[in-house]
This record gives C-alpha cells, structure tokens and sequence, in this order.
C-alpha cells in the first residue's frame, strides 16, 4: 500500500475549483450530505501516477484515474468543522 497526500473538503463541485492547488497534493476529495442522508465522493488529481479508480470501485462507484466518485451511506471523514466549496 502507497500513502498519498489527499485534500478533502466538504462541499461539491469539480477538480477545477482547486484551480493550481490541485497539483500540491496528490489528490482531492470533495464529499456532500444528500438530503436522504447518505454522502457522495468526488474525488480528482493532476498526477500522472495517481489512481483513484479502485477506490471508487471498492464503494461501487467509478470513473477514470484522475475523476472518480461513488455514493456511501456514512461519511467517511467525519470532521467537527467544515468549509463548504461553492
């Protein structure tokens, strides 16, 4: 197992509203409460050798290497404080 340097923020949106931050880690993880209380998971990279795919695969979501997501009942990074991303 490889460790990455992921930023995960509440909010929605795409990889763009990083703008240049997105290549200072490896990935970005953009995580929002549905109204039926379950949470759905952006995740996005820059980098060449990052593959968010399997992850997004093990929650039954998908996409491509650097676009993924799924949708979970629980959060996955449940923080006392969030930031919302317009």
């Amino acid at each position: 197992n490889k460790e990455y340097n992921v930023y995960v923020r509440n909010g929605h949106g795409s990889g763009y509203g990083f703008n240049d931050h997105i290549n200072e880690v490896d990935a970005v993880i953009l995580f929002n409460r549905l109204d039926d209380g379950s949470w759905t998971y952006s995740m996005f990279s820059s980098k060449d050798g990052f593959n968010g795919e399997p992850i997004a695969a093990s929650y039954g979501g998908g996409g491509h290497p650097h676009a993924c997501g799924w949708k979970c009942k629980e959060n996955l990074f449940p923080v006392e404080e969030t930031e919302p991303v317009e």
